[in-house]
């Protein structure tokens, strides 16, 4: 008797078809739901001759380099291994033997890269050709590969652009390895792909079924609020297909908090919450979602987010500026402000840098903010002033403070400014480093921000060096210093010599250093 009740067990689990991973290629689920649909009808010669078009761990690659320059085929060559180790690293027992008969994947070589599924009996995985490449473009040519390797064990195209099943990057100078998230989704499709093998060899009837994802989301907005508020949004997903739903959503950053992966049994409905850190954004945000699913048409759609966020305090003017002193003391204001209702108290300020004399007073006024597009209006914080004394002559130097807040989204406020002595020479001197008979270049910045001037001549100490100017603003020239290579072997030195129109700084001197071989 118990035997009989454990044969009927086995045979009610035989009926039922595996549930799809996540991610799986529509392509991919459409020959699934034919081999199951062949089981079903207990064709089982026909489901067999299918299932070598599912992925697989063991693969053969077809592989024709006639197309290929001879010069370049051995590194085309080492280049395909290359891009199907980016997956062998994560993906459990995964192996690839080049090979004619019974090719499960067949690459070739033309003037584009595109690719196709098999779908009946006898045709590959996947058919593909791969854009010709050139002695500069091997890490496309690795990208490409790797995707048509991803591709064939399963995984949809994904817009994620550090993923290998991403969209390409002509510019890419990297060579893609698979992704941890892309490493789960392959062993979970291969796991799923090797189960219906065994249950078709195993001669099982299989009741076929797919899932399919309905949701009423397309898009997220929301705003205006201010920076440092969290976000949560419910996404409501409902199964009509036959089969149980998996799904997830996953973030293009970690701004949010990204849910687990969910099941949703055929007709029911399931809602996640989607939450967003706005510490770090303000502005116009605009980020993207994805709901990455089993559902045997879409497996990826994207979710637009889009957030208005009102920055949670502003400074102006802002961090890094450059203010010109023509003494050892200078003084700074800049104007800390929030927006309505939303006041920040300033509970203490410490120096940074250079140690500043600081004062921080509350103030009410109007101000203009050009970068938010917004004109003059009425504003309320603080007026923070900076003075600094000893000013080194000819130099810039950082100074600022940092501000400890009541607010525990932002606990603490930086400000970095620089004050500036006088015209500046970036860099001070030039050192060639080792040098041989050909001419080498350098540019020098010279600079006094606020405060025009102009250079009334150039001497160069040395016939070795040649100088060009140029002058985009009046507050600023690039000086272009030409070493010719000519002089003789040893150590090099000289000077060159800026005439300026300020009285109190008519001239700046740079030091030019080379070992000349």
């Amino acid at each position: 008797m118990l035997s009989l009740v454990v044969a009927a067990a086995v045979a009610q689990i035989g009926t039922k078809a595996p549930v799809m991973p996540m991610a799986i290629a529509p392509e991919v689920q459409a020959n699934v739901l034919a081999i199951e649909t062949l089981a079903y009808k207990r064709d089982f010669a026909g489901a067999k001759s299918l299932v070598r078009i599912l992925p697989k761990r063991q693969l053969v690659v077809s592989w024709d380099d006639s197309a290929v320059p001879s010069a370049l085929k051995a590194t085309m060559a080492k280049t395909r291994d290359a891009a199907f180790g980016a997956w062998t690293k994560g993906v459990h027992d995964l192996r690839m033997m080049v090979g004619t008969a019974n090719a499960d994947i067949k690459i070739g070589f033309g003037a584009t890269t595109k690719w196709s599924y098999g779908h009946a009996a006898g045709e590959p995985l996947i058919s593909a050709t791969v854009g010709l490449p050139d002695k500069d473009s091997l890490a496309a040519v690795h990208n490409d590969l790797a995707k048509i390797f991803g591709l064939s064990l399963g995984i949809a195209e994904m817009p994620v652009t550090t993923f290998i099943v991403g969209p390409k990057n002509p510019a890419a100078s990297a060579r893609l390895q698979a992704h941890p998230m892309e490493v789960g989704l392959a062993n979970s499709i291969l796991d799923a792909a090797d189960d219906l093998r065994m249950r078709v060899n195993a001669n099982r009837v299989i009741e076929p079924a797919s899932a399919s994802l309905s949701t009423t989301v397309s898009g997220i907005k929301d705003g205006p609020l201010v920076q440092g508020q969290p976000l949560k949004w419910p996404i409501s997903v409902t199964n009509r297909g036959t089969g149980i739903l998996r799904f997830r959503v996953i973030p293009d950053c970690s701004c949010f908090a990204s849910p687990q992966p969910e099941n949703v049994v055929p007709g029911a409905t399931k809602t996640v919450q989607i939450g967003m850190d706005t510490k770090e954004y303000f502005g116009q945000v605009a980020k993207e979602l994805y709901l990455v699913s089993n559902d045997a048409k879409q497996p990826v759609r994207i979710i637009p987010v889009e957030v208005q966020l009102v920055a949670r305090y502003r400074i102006l003017p802002e961090k890094g500026q450059v203010v010109s002193s023509d003494t050892a003391s200078g003084t700074f204001e800049t104007y800390l402000f929030t927006p309505p209702g939303h006041p920040i108290r300033i509970l203490r300020s410490d120096p940074m840098g250079l140690t500043p004399l600081i004062d921080i007073q509350p103030w009410k006024g109007t101000l203009a903010d050009p970068a938010n597009g917004e004109g003059p209006m009425p504003r309320e914080g603080y007026r923070i002033r900076l003075t600094l004394d000893e000013i080194p002559e000819g130099q810039r130097v950082a100074t600022g403070l940092i501000m400890a807040t009541d607010d525990p989204t932002i606990p603490e406020i930086r400000y970095l400014m620089f004050f500036q002595r006088g015209i500046l020479a970036m860099p001070a001197s030039v050192f060639f480093g080792e040098v041989g008979s050909k001419p080498v270049e350098a540019v020098v910045t010279l600079s006094r921000p606020d405060r025009p001037f102009k250079i009334t001549s150039i001497e160069t100490l040395s016939k070795h060096i040649t100088i060009t100017q140029d002058s985009t603003k009046p507050t600023e020239y690039k000086l272009r210093v030409r070493f010719d290579g000519k002089a003789t072997p040893g150590d090099y030195t000289s000077t060159i010599v800026v005439k300026t129109d300020d009285v109190k700084q008519p001239t700046v001197e740079i030091r030019v250093n080379a070992s000349v071989r």
